[in-house]
Formats: structure tokens, C-alpha cells, sequence
């Protein structure tokens, strides 16, 4: 199996988990029209992870960032999340996720 980007929805979030080293995650692959966010959840594996998101494809600005495990709110923020997998200081890409809360 390659390296993949894993979603996981549920009725009002969308959960990102890891195979391996290899991917990327463009919500727009799923979710065309954009979502709206509440807040994300990242579940980092160590201290010196760190998540960044960007709005809309892999040259868009970042528009979030975090440093370890903790969780934002966005207050119904309308974007198109990209999880640019090069952008990551992640130490075990395998065991962080990363949940985007919807509306």
C-alpha cells in the first residue's frame, strides 16, 4: 500500500491520520465547495511537532500553525484546508492526526 493521506468523516469533523511519509491532503479532493471550520485538533506525537495548514493548494499561504497537541477555534471560518505533508516537522508522520470541526 502506498503512503496515504487517511480521512476519516463523521457527521460534523473530518479526522487526518498517516500510512506513512508520502502524502499530502487537499480537501477539495472531498470537500469541492470548501469547508466551514469551527476548530482543529492536532494530536501531535512529541512536543516538537508541528502542524501547518494552508488555504486552498500546495503555493497557497499557511494560515495555521501549532506547535504540539492542542486545539483552536476558527468560528466558522470558510476555507479549503491543504496539508502540505513537506511543510510538516512531524517526528512520527504515523502517529499525529489532525481534526478539522465543521459546521
Amino acid at each position: 500500500m502506498a503512503d496515504t493521506a487517511i480521512e476519516t468523516i463523521a457527521k460534523n469533523s473530518v479526522t487526518i491520520t498517516y500510512t506513512g511519509a508520502g502524502a499530502s491532503w487537499d480537501s477539495k479532493t472531498t470537500f469541492p465547495n470548501g469547508l466551514c471550520v469551527l476548530g482543529i485538533t492536532f494530536v501531535a506525537y512529541n512536543a516538537a511537532d508541528v502542524l501547518k495548514v494552508r488555504n486552498g493548494s500546495a503555493s497557497s499561504p499557511i494560515v495555521y500553525a501549532r506547535i504540539n497537541s492542542g486545539c483552536d477555534f476558527m468560528f466558522g471560518a470558510d476555507w479549503n484546508p491543504y496539508i502540505l505533508l513537506t511543510d510538516q516537522s512531524f517526528n512520527t508522520v504515523t502517529s499525529v492526526s489532525i481534526t478539522f470541526f465543521l459546521k
